[in-house]
């Protein structure tokens, strides 16, 4: 890891975090901080290295200083199902989700011209997913995705969207769409 530039963390400072399992235990003010690349929590004991939550099936939710991050099913990019840490933008049945992604860009060579280069962390992004608890959480790429997403309110939304000028792009934006979603339930 040191070899490698850039960092796979969301922050790399750990902050105190409570962990719920499914189980509902609660752990709390454990030294946390998110990995993007191997999108898990890492831990820190005293005197040891990090160490990655080894089951990240019985977590329920972490709650960082910076928000909640819910371990769900969701589509990935390729559109197959997935399991991750996506952060929690709101409350209620309806939630807008983030998840965070970075590539591993590998070592380049020495060629003609160019220098050797090591490898590094790069291309970090966030994608936004709706998520309704019973099936994986859907990403959101365009103003469709997001109306199919609602199919039982889909002329409400579709209203909504229009009369409200709401951007997908905009994260304030699809959690003011969904907190309208939630209120029609």
């Amino acid at each position: 890891m040191s070899e490698i530039d850039g960092s796979p963390y969301l922050n790399d400072k750990y902050y105190p975090g409570n962990i719920v399992t499914t189980s509902k235990i609660t752990y709390v003010d454990i030294p946390l901080r998110y990995n993007i690349y191997s999108d898990n929590f890492e831990f820190k004991i005293p005197n040891h290295e990090a160490l990655e939550l080894s089951d990240p099936s019985s977590i329920k939710e972490v709650i960082m200083p910076d928000g909640t991050y819910l371990f769900v099913p969701f589509m990935n990019k390729m559109n197959k199902r997935s399991l991750g840490f996506l952060k929690k933008l709101n409350d209620g049945k309806g939630k807008v989700l983030i998840h965070y992604t970075i590539q591993l860009i590998p070592a380049k060579q020495a060629g003609a011209y160019q220098q050797p280069e090591p490898p590094k962390f790069a291309g970090e992004q966030k994608f936004y997913y709706v998520f309704f608890g019973t099936e994986p959480a859907v990403r959101i790429m365009n103003k469709s995705d997001l109306i199919n997403a609602f199919p039982s309110h889909r002329l409400e939304i579709e209203r909504f969207i229009k009369k409200d000028k709401i951007k997908i792009r905009k994260q304030q934006d699809l959690v003011k769409l969904m907190d309208y979603y939630n209120s029609l339930n």
